[in-house]
């Protein structure tokens, strides 16, 4: 039986879901004056990612996205559904140039190196990703043609695998030679478990100055009699909080230009992404609960008036004149599958694709439906931005991120418009 609520919070716009659409959102919302909470089962995909901002691969035909710019100009005309259809290509590029002035101003530097082309960043496996927004960091296969490369591993951290990123890049680059090493970082020997160093226990090493200068010491004694190497890839793990004075440390301490590739989950990548986007909301005083789960709303007509969410052994009752469902797919619980169907549980929203009849048959277009605002039908006061949308396919189409980003910002504004207003 669900409990009653214990007391009640009250806010301008509750958000649902803390993912890279609900953050942002919630960040844009904050900024233009509105009183905004987020409730959420955890920190959301975000802290799992590599941090790159993949924006379109290749449109839903399957023809590669050449030009961003004419791919969004297709997806307009052939995929009426499609978000971005629904968001346009001013409207990512406004959502982008807000998410660089964003995570720069905490720190955390992005590049976009072409308005309308992708770039191709190095992944985890040695392979070459299209994604459009790169932490300033990451190894670019532009940075890599024509140079003499050393992976540089460490000795007892398994989640880096230095030899098949050499064997992968080899093939994709032909021009690069590429070359590796391995350093031994200080404390090795003291390792207890079988998994060997944790990304994250690295990263805060590097973030601690009297460390880093031992860990940097280490790094050059591997590179001693590499002096040849032009550039130096690194696992990303230089620093969580502090991750661009490591990261400037390092290369000057080195002398080359020094890149980090994403590891295997947990990504320390993605949690300096997380990080940047909860220190703004910090800083605004958005109202965050990541330990809860949303149970039940309240739905009166065409309105809905609250929440109920429950965490920690008791239930609050968040109201709202607004509500931006941002819960994910079904992998974050925004959907659920049962008895082969697919279901949104929080509002009951229809739903596109929704006859298909499972996730397992990769039917992954299937998602909320919504009009041309992001607001759901059959309710004047809820959108719906992110993954927990359909008609898209965020997985073949290599869109998840920009998907997130456009529609948070076109939710955002239709809130604000009606709001202020």
């Amino acid at each position: 039986m669900l409990q009653d609520p214990v007391y009640e919070r009250v806010f301008d716009v509750l958000v649902v879901g803390a993912g890279l659409s609900g953050l942002f959102a919630a960040s844009i919302l904050s900024k233009k004056g509105l009183r905004v909470a987020v409730v959420a089962q955890g920190i959301g995909a975000v802290a799992s990612s590599t941090g790159f901002v993949d924006v379109l691969k290749q449109t839903p035909e399957g023809k590669p996205a050449d030009d961003l710019r004419d791919a969004f100009a297709v997806l307009h005309t052939r995929f009426p559904d499609h978000p971005y259809a629904k968001t346009g290509w001013e409207k990512l590029i406004t959502a982008e140039d807000y998410f660089l002035e964003l995570t720069e101003g905490n720190g955390l530097k992005y590049r976009r190196p072409s308005l309308t082309a992708n770039v191709h960043a190095v992944t985890a496996f040695g392979l070459l990703k299209s994604t459009h927004l790169v932490p300033e960091a990451a190894a670019l296969a532009s940075v890599l043609r024509h140079k003499k490369v050393t992976i540089l591993s460490l000795a007892g951290y398994n989640d880096f695998n230095a030899a098949l990123i050499q064997g992968n890049l080899a093939g994709l680059l032909p021009s690069t030679k590429i070359y590796r090493a391995q350093a031994h970082l200080p404390g090795e020997k003291s390792l207890k478990s079988s998994f060997g160093w944790k990304s994250l226990t690295i990263a805060r090493r590097f973030d601690d100055e009297d460390e880093r200068e031992r860990l940097i010491k280490a790094l050059k004694e591997a590179m001693r009699g590499r002096e040849t190497a032009q550039v130096i890839l690194l696992p990303a793990v230089l620093g969580l909080d502090d991750h661009p004075a490591v990261w400037r440390a390092v290369r000057e301490s080195l002398g080359v230009e020094v890149f980090e590739v994403p590891t295997l989950p947990p990504s320390v990548a993605g949690l300096r992404l997380f990080n940047s986007l909860k220190k703004t909301l910090d800083i605004l005083r958005v109202h965050l609960n990541l330990n809860c789960r949303a149970i039940r709303s309240g739905i009166f007509g065409d309105r809905v008036d609250y929440v109920d969410v429950a965490g920690e052994g008791r239930v609050i009752r968040y109201r709202a004149r607004y509500f931006i469902l941002a819960s994910g797919g079904i992998v974050g619980g925004g959907l659920v599958e049962r008895d082969a169907r697919i279901f949104e549980p929080l509002f009951g929203s229809p739903l596109t694709g929704a006859g298909r009849a499972s996730y397992r048959d990769f039917h992954f277009d299937t998602g909320v439906a919504v009009d041309q605002d992001l607001c759901i039908p059959g309710f004047t006061n809820v959108l719906a931005c992110g993954r927990v949308l359909g008609s898209y396919n965020p997985y073949s189409e290599g869109c998840g991120n920009g998907v997130a980003l456009a529609t948070a910002l076109k939710a955002s504004e239709t809130v604000k418009g009606e709001a202020v207003g």
